[in-house]
């Protein structure tokens, strides 16, 4: 049902960018006087969130919350593993919206393409600075929408696989790059040959400012592109995000070669 993707020709087949570790202080501290054991997780689901254009809704992902203390990092939330943070996730995060009347999971007609989405508020940041921000997500094997090409970036998540494209904004501002003197605004989250069941990651680079901060995910605004079912986000100096992905044991996938998540160009 989606539309195939054009590569960005560009960007070729070398995979994803690493995430580069800030500077050190004395004091252990990463540069901007920001605690390398700084961290902090918001849910998807919390009723702090703002949706957009609301076909949204608050689900489960096979009814089983990740173990173990939530919100401490440690808490089960890891690659491939076969739950959700919190127990809950946010689905039906439609790119045909908003609709008249309102959008729904049926809405084909008179519905205007500018995306559903979950703009997270009072996201907290210490000092100004770049952050590793992973964004916990489902998108499993019954997967009929995204990018086949993946922006032209190799994700290496075996075949099958397919990317579903997204657009950050952060305090309002729409989170792009430059690739060779094209604007680049489509993140792409690799949707997984796996249950939808399973948690997934995609870490992305941000600039926050100290105190509060609104961190913006949405569908890019196609017919044939919804959004993946978004879980939580969690917010940790450079460096020191989910490139540390582990498998969660009992059959669940190794871990993942996968580093920052950088825009790619072209997705239509």
């Amino acid at each position: 049902m989606s539309e195939s993707a054009s590569p960005d020709s560009s960007v070729g087949d070398s995979g994803l960018l690493d995430a580069t570790n800030a500077d050190a202080d004395t004091d252990g501290s990463t540069s901007g006087n920001v605690p390398s054991s700084y961290f902090k997780r918001y849910e998807a689901e919390s009723p702090l969130n703002t949706l957009t254009y609301p076909v949204e809704g608050v689900g489960t992902e096979g009814d089983q919350p990740c173990s173990g203390t939530p919100g401490t990092g440690s808490d089960g939330v890891k690659e491939g593993a076969n739950c959700a943070s919190a127990g809950h996730v946010v689905n039906q995060i439609l790119g045909r919206s908003p609709c008249t009347p309102p959008t729904s999971t049926s809405s084909y007609t008179d519905c205007q393409d500018l995306g559903g989405g979950i703009t997270f508020n009072d996201v907290a940041a210490p000092a100004d600075g770049i952050y590793d921000v992973t964004i916990w997500y489902h998108s499993g094997t019954s997967d009929t929408y995204g990018d086949v090409n993946c922006g032209g970036l190799d994700y290496k998540t075996g075949a099958g696989h397919m990317c579903r494209p997204h657009l950050i904004f952060v305090n309002g501002v729409q989170m792009t790059s430059t690739v060779a003197g094209q604007n680049a605004a489509y993140y792409e989250f690799p949707a997984y040959a796996s249950a939808w069941s399973i948690v997934h990651g995609a870490v992305v680079a941000l600039p926050l400012k100290a105190g509060s901060n609104t961190i913006l995910i949405k569908a890019p605004g196609f017919t044939t592109s919804d959004a993946a079912d978004l879980d939580a986000l969690d917010v940790q100096p450079s460096g020191q995000g989910a490139p540390s992905f582990q498998s969660s044991g009992n059959g669940a996938p190794p871990a993942l070669p996968i580093g920052l998540i950088t825009p790619v160009v072209n997705w239509n």
